[in-house]
């Protein structure tokens, strides 16, 4: 199974002051993992804390950033991806992982987040569910394992992350075998947000061992931080709402408000 897999954190140099508080915390919450590990970046060179860095030069898009870093992972089948700026905030568990992984290749699966999110819509073994053709958002790359080749028959050059996790849900509907956990593997703080330190994922990492040096980056207001909440919670709230035909032909309108 480890010569299959590679651990790859989806980053760019602008984001470097994140490496090492991701680091920190993955090592100290899944010290045990023992996949090879790299992490994409543009033009800067790492190899700490057994992450190796895969450079892909000038940014073009997020997923000819992606399509750069798997090219260079030729001697692996798939891809376990990761956010920097994503920290693992508690011990994660490693057998169950690896159970989780060793079943989904049997499977022949082709994505699986670790996060509940999606969500699945139909059981499909004790470990995970299946997320159905036509749901939306259905493909990610947060926490979640791909089978590298699929991944790259999905990606488009020109699109952003988050036009791949929209247009992408289309295109996945071309494949099987996209599931979820019933129950997230991976708790994580989010400390930053449209490029901006979250105040209260600061606090909570400095609380957890590692204090942050915020350098150049700003950080959110705390009114910008929580009308951004009520707007996340009224979405989703809403989300949940709408029937799954239509969802996705209004998460194409919402494209013209943008």
């Amino acid at each position: 199974m480890n010569n299959k897999i590679a651990v790859l954190v989806l980053s760019c140099d602008s984001y470097k002051d994140l490496w090492d508080p991701f680091f920190y915390f993955f090592d100290k919450n899944w010290a045990d993992c023992s996949f090879d590990k790299f992490i994409i970046t543009n033009f800067e060179k790492i190899n700490k804390n057994n992450f190796k860095s895969i450079n892909v030069h000038k940014d073009f898009s997020w997923s000819s950033s992606l399509r750069k870093g798997l090219a260079q992972l030729n001697d692996y089948d798939y891809v376990f991806l990761f956010l920097e700026d994503l920290m693992i905030s508690e011990k994660v568990n490693n057998d169950r992982i690896l159970q989780l992984i060793d079943r989904f290749i049997k499977d022949d699966g082709n994505f699986l987040t670790f996060v509940n999110e999606p969500p699945p819509d139909k059981n499909y073994n004790n470990f995970y569910g299946l997320i159905s053709p036509g749901s939306l958002y259905r493909p990610t790359a947060t926490f979640s394992l791909w089978k590298k080749e699929i991944l790259l028959e999905l990606l488009i050059d020109e699109e952003n992350a988050w036009e791949f996790e929209r247009k992408g849900s289309v295109r996945s509907d071309n494949y099987p075998n996209f599931f979820s956990v019933y129950e997230s593997d991976f708790k994580f703080i989010n400390t930053v947000i449209k490029g901006k330190w979250v105040p209260s994922a600061l606090k909570k990492v400095k609380r957890l061992g590692f204090d942050i040096k915020t350098g150049n980056r700003k950080s959110f207001k705390t009114h910008q931080f929580y009308l951004y909440l009520i707007y996340i919670y009224t979405r989703n709230l809403s989300m949940k709402l709408i029937p799954k035909k239509i969802k996705r032909q209004l998460a194409d309108f919402r494209k013209y408000f943008r």
